[in-house]
């Protein structure tokens, strides 16, 4: 295998195109077809934290306020649609100016209605640090690579175009590509480097019955670390099967494996290697009046900024109930380790586990308030074990969408 980064050059021109070309699929034919509208928000929180950089030893805690400003903007017609949304979090810790931070992003999502299928694009770019942790945010660096100890400015762009098909009535064919660029801006001091991943896949879904269906899926991944001259070659393929065993319960599981080839260096020496390793995904999610659960276990291979691919195994629970007319409750568990792929790379064994209780109460149909309690455990396996206790106040504002055409 020979390491190679894509450059911007080759990959924003490809990505401009097909944004284009859906652009202009909305838009063509008549002008008064497509229709225009916005969808104001924002947010402001106040958080507070009694170690907010997972140190093992001699951990901080700060309060902090955070004020996030949103808007979507789209324009749709019969057949198509594309919408743009810019954010912009502010956050701001007093007495711990280090951790402040002034975090952009947009993402965009595009897509064309065919005659059988549907052409689609999304796409994101973020701006932020490793220490950006919300409340579900699994593109976090906590997530990723649990390397948290100090703030380090990142950059992620991803593009993700896709094409489904129906083949038959019961038949339905998905093509996909992901491509995600990740860069960081310290990368001697923090352990982490800039890394790209794609990902092709293609899935066939059919349907035995109302109740019954059957899925198939292939994949190839490229994990290129052109700092460390490595890269890493995943092929998987999956089979599953879901059920509707009543009306308010729904299974499905899922069963894979996938083969991994490595090229690394090891003491200055190019090395290569190759692993084995199963793939799966249980679900199950039950619908009542006032309240819906949900379990996953998941097994899937994931790039990392630490340089190396690894195997992680994630146990996720959830349970939402609605309370009152205006009041919902949710209370989610999520669990992951993660083990080495291969012998590419330092030791990023680990394990996390985070608990997160959150009442929602709507104030009116555009405002609410939302109150939350974090707990988050990381076991690095050696390189120390730390917890960190949260707290937030949320105060939440999503506006109607407004039409500016009509």
């Amino acid at each position: 295998m020979t390491s190679h980064r894509s450059e911007p050059g080759t990959l924003f021109p490809c990505a401009s195109g097909v944004i284009a070309g859906l652009l202009a699929g909305v838009i063509s034919g008549a002008a008064s077809a497509a229709e225009w509208y916005l969808v104001p928000g924002a947010e402001v929180r106040t958080v507070y934290h009694d170690n907010f950089t997972l140190a093992s030893i001699g951990g901080r805690s700060v309060w902090g306020t955070l004020l996030e400003l949103q808007s979507e903007v789209g324009v749709r017609t019969e057949v198509s649609g594309l919408a743009l949304t810019p954010r912009l979090e502010i956050n701001r810790y007093p007495g711990d100016g280090e951790f402040d931070s002034n975090d952009p992003s947009v993402a965009l999502t595009a897509y064309r209605t065919l005659e059988r299928g549907e052409l689609r694009l999304d796409g994101a770019y973020t701006r932020d640090t490793t220490l950006r942790r919300g409340l579900d945010e699994t593109s976090s660096e906590l997530e990723s690579t649990g390397v948290v100890q100090r703030r380090v400015r990142r950059e992620r762009i991803h593009i993700s175009p896709s094409w489904s098909h129906a083949l038959t009535e019961r038949a339905d064919l998905r093509v996909g590509v992901a491509h995600t660029d990740l860069s960081y801006q310290d990368v001697g001091a923090s352990g982490l480097v800039d890394y790209t991943y794609t990902l092709v896949d293609v899935a066939l879904d059919y349907r035995l019955s109302e109740r019954d269906a059957l899925s198939g899926s292939v994949f190839f991944s490229r994990f290129d670390v052109p700092d460390l001259s490595g890269e890493t070659d995943d092929i998987g393929v999956l089979a599953g099967y879901g059920r509707a065993i009543t009306e308010w319960l729904r299974a499905s599981a899922a069963v894979g494996v996938r083969h991994s080839e490595l090229e690394f260096l090891d003491a200055g020496v190019s090395r290569t290697d190759t692993d084995v390793g199963l793939l799966f995904d249980l679900n199950v999610a039950a619908t009542y009046e006032l309240t819906e659960l949900e379990a996953n276990i998941n097994r899937s291979v994931s790039p990392t900024g630490g340089g190396s691919s690894v195997e992680r195994t994630t146990v996720t629970v959830s349970a939402k109930r609605k309370i009152a007319p205006r009041l919902n409750a949710v209370v989610r568990v999520r669990a992951l380790t993660e083990e080495l792929v291969g012998g590419a790379g330092q030791n990023r064994d680990r394990d996390l586990i985070r608990l997160r209780a959150q009442l929602a109460y709507r104030l009116t149909p555009t405002l609410r308030v939302v109150p939350s309690y974090t707990y988050t455990r990381q076991d690095r396996k050696g390189r120390g074990i730390a917890d960190d206790h949260a707290l937030w106040l949320a105060l939440e504002y999503r506006g109607r969408k407004r039409w500016l055409s009509r």
